[in-house]
């Protein structure tokens, strides 16, 4: 919510690759009344809408983000977060001022699963950080980092949640993990066209 402070105060905000909301829901329960922003979660993923949908005053829509069901220059903020993004539907859907905030992996991100899991495979996301650049003026860079810990009752689903559990079979014994590091990064980008419309 503070990366956002600048947006105006009648604006409209797309998470483009919601899943099931979570981050919108905190999101609307952090802005004040007075933050009049029309907030929005589009996803592929009908099953991840239907779970979003539960109650508060945002709209939900299943959508692909190569072809979002919205018209020219009508969004102000568009988050992105640990998704797949489509820059080129991103302008076209952004106001004159509007802005984009991608979050991507830093490149310790969930390293104690991968180290557990992938040894060989380490994680850049240089490559998405310089994409983001070549389509929009990038106008900050903000790092989040923790570390959590975790129960290991909880250890499975926390794997399942993401895609490292794709390289292992059912039944593997899953390796002891005491905590968890959240490496983030949060790109603030602004259209490289700004003012033209």
């Amino acid at each position: 919510s503070r990366v956002m402070n600048p947006a105006p105060t009648k604006s409209a905000l797309l998470d483009a690759g919601c899943g099931e909301g979570s981050h919108l829901h905190l999101l609307r329960s952090m802005l004040s009344k007075r933050d009049r922003f029309t907030m929005i979660g589009a996803d592929i993923a009908k099953e991840g809408i239907h779970i979003a949908a539960a109650g508060e005053d945002i709209i939900w829509t299943v959508a692909d983000l190569t072809r979002l069901p919205f018209r020219d220059s009508t969004i102000d903020v568009i988050l992105n977060i640990l998704s797949p993004a489509n820059y080129p539907e991103f302008d076209r859907l952004l106001s004159r001022d509007g802005m984009v905030i991608k979050v991507i992996p830093g490149k310790d991100y969930l390293g104690e699963l991968r180290q557990a899991l992938c040894p060989q495979k380490e994680y850049s996301g240089e490559r998405v950080a310089d994409y983001f650049s070549e389509h929009l003026l990038s106008a900050e860079t903000h790092d989040v980092r923790y570390t959590f810990p975790v129960e290991a009752d909880l250890l499975p689903d926390i794997i399942a949640m993401t895609p490292l559990m794709w390289g292992v079979a059912k039944g593997d014994a899953l390796p002891d993990i005491p905590a968890i590091t959240v490496d983030l990064k949060i790109l603030v980008g602004k259209r490289k066209t700004a003012g033209a419309r």
